[in-house]
């Protein structure tokens, strides 16, 4: 509780200050940036939880800071931040477990099975079969860690960017900063082979190398999320175009997401197809040169 108490007011002074060092001095706010995020490195060597919510506060705050100056756009923002949250964190995990010996996801599953232990109103045979689950799914877990860390710095980065759109939407509105929705998110269509790449290599490996098969399902479930991004866009989209209250799309992933874990995978692998898909179909017509519309909103 007092490392919290210690880590929170600093994590939110490091997202607001290198929002404003970004905003203000573009490209120069690095000589700040990349010296503070060492200090936090040797600073919270021993506490990973802490590094992580501090290296996600720095790392969103300077992409946003450069999302506002007009050097990101939305997209960009969204995969940059991702990725080097992701980067960021699962470098100090493995750094602590080569240097120390010691993995954070076993502590915390010791903690676990020892909390359940001296729990009275678990009876033996529950506290064996959950101590059995955990040691199937811990090796799953450390599989996908470095995705795992990326759809929490994509989340983290997507609440910000949100919240600091409102916060300063008169400051930018009067700096006639305008910023493409996702309406307008669409990969490369070089990225696709990229996802074919992964895939092959996931399903070539999977009895195979354990370093090369971990890389390949993380590259994929990353462009995996990456397409279902776009498929969202297109829908976005259409729901503009169509002049449909655009609060449906959230309001129908939520709904996806309180369904279920086995509704949220269907959904997602659906959308990825879709969002692959529109490298072909082009459903926005994106990619042919156009007017941009007067009505267009973010």
């Amino acid at each position: 509780m007092n490392m919290f108490a210690v880590v929170l007011p600093v994590g939110l002074l490091l997202l607001a200050g290198s929002l404003f060092a970004a905003y203000r001095w573009r490209l120069l706010a690095f000589a700040g940036v990349i010296p503070v995020f060492a200090g936090l490195t040797f600073a919270t060597a021993s506490f990973h939880d802490s590094f992580v919510f501090l290296a996600f506060s720095l790392i969103i705050g300077t992409c946003i800071g450069f999302l506002f100056s007009g050097k990101l756009t939305l997209q960009n923002f969204l995969i940059v931040s991702s990725l080097l949250c992701a980067a960021a964190a699962y470098g100090d995990y493995a750094f602590i477990t080569k240097m120390t010996g010691q993995d954070y996801l076993m502590q915390s599953k010791d903690q676990a099975v020892s909390l359940l232990g001296s729990s009275a109103s678990v009876s033996d045979a529950d506290k064996a079969l959950l101590k059995e689950r955990l040691d199937q799914i811990i090796p799953v877990i450390k599989l996908i860690l470095p995705f795992y860390y990326f759809l929490s710095g994509l989340f983290w980065a997507s609440c910000a960017y949100m919240f600091f759109s409102l916060v300063l939407r008169k400051k930018l509105a009067a700096a006639k900063t305008r910023i493409e929705g996702i309406d307008r998110f669409r990969l490369s269509d070089y990225m696709i082979f990229v996802l074919i790449a992964g895939i092959a290599a996931t399903l070539a490996t999977m009895h195979g190398r354990r370093l090369v098969y971990a890389v390949s399902l993380n590259t994929m479930l990353v462009m995996a999320t990456l397409y279902t991004i776009q498929a969202l866009g297109v829908i976005k989209f259409f729901l503009m175009k169509k002049r449909l209250p655009v609060a449906l799309l959230p309001s129908t992933v939520i709904l996806v997401l309180l369904l279920g874990i086995e509704a949220t995978v269907f959904t997602a692998m659906l959308l990825a197809g879709c969002g692959a898909l529109d490298l072909w179909a082009d459903f926005r017509k994106l990619s042919a040169p156009a007017a941009p519309a007067d009505d267009d909103i973010d």
